[in-house]
C-alpha cells in the first residue's frame, strides 16, 4: 500500500513538474482557477452551478451604499462578488421570489466575499443586515425581466 502510494505521489510530482515547463500552460491554469472560484461562496441552499452558467457581478458597498456593475437582470444564476471599501463591517443579503433571504460573510473593511442566487422574474431586495446601515442607504431594488 505503501508502495503504491509513493509512486502516484512522485508521479503527481512528475505530471505537476512538467505542467509548469510547457510554455503556455500556466494561463489555462489561471483561467481554470478563476472560473472555479465562485463555487465555494455558494450559500443559497442549493448546488453551486457552473461556474459557466453563473454570471458574475461586480459589487461595492461603502460606507453606505451599494453599487451594482450592472443594472439589468434577465432570468438566472448570478454570484455577486462583493467588496466592502467602506470604513465598517458590510454584508449583503437578497431576497426576492425564489431566494430567501442569501447572505455573503460579513467583511471586514477592504475584505470581500461573494454570494451566489439564481434569480427569476420579479424584484429583488439587496442591503446590508449589519443594524442600522440598511435605514442609511445601503438597500437596493433591482428588476429581474
Amino acid at each position: 500500500m505503501q508502495a503504491t502510494t509513493s509512486r502516484f505521489s512522485v508521479a503527481v510530482g512528475l505530471l505537476i513538474g512538467a505542467l509548469l515547463l510547457v510554455p503556455g500552460c500556466s494561463s489555462a491554469g489561471t483561467t481554470a482557477a478563476s472560473s472555479a472560484a465562485p463555487a465555494p461562496a455558494a450559500r443559497s441552499g442549493s448546488a453551486p452551478p457552473s461556474a459557466s452558467a453563473a454570471t458574475t457581478v461586480s459589487t461595492t458597498e461603502a460606507d453606505f451604499s451599494i453599487a451594482l456593475a450592472q443594472k439589468a437582470f434577465t432570468p438566472g444564476t448570478y454570484v455577486f462578488q462583493v467588496r466592502n471599501a467602506g470604513k465598517y463591517p458590510h454584508n449583503l443579503v437578497i431576497a426576492g421570489p425564489g431566494v430567501n433571504s442569501a447572505a455573503s460573510e460579513t467583511m471586514k473593511p477592504g475584505g470581500s466575499a461573494a454570494v451566489t442566487v439564481t434569480m427569476k422574474a420579479g424584484s429583488y431586495e439587496l442591503w446590508c443586515s449589519i443594524p442600522g446601515h440598511k435605514d442609511q442607504g445601503m438597500d437596493v431594488t433591482i428588476t429581474v425581466a
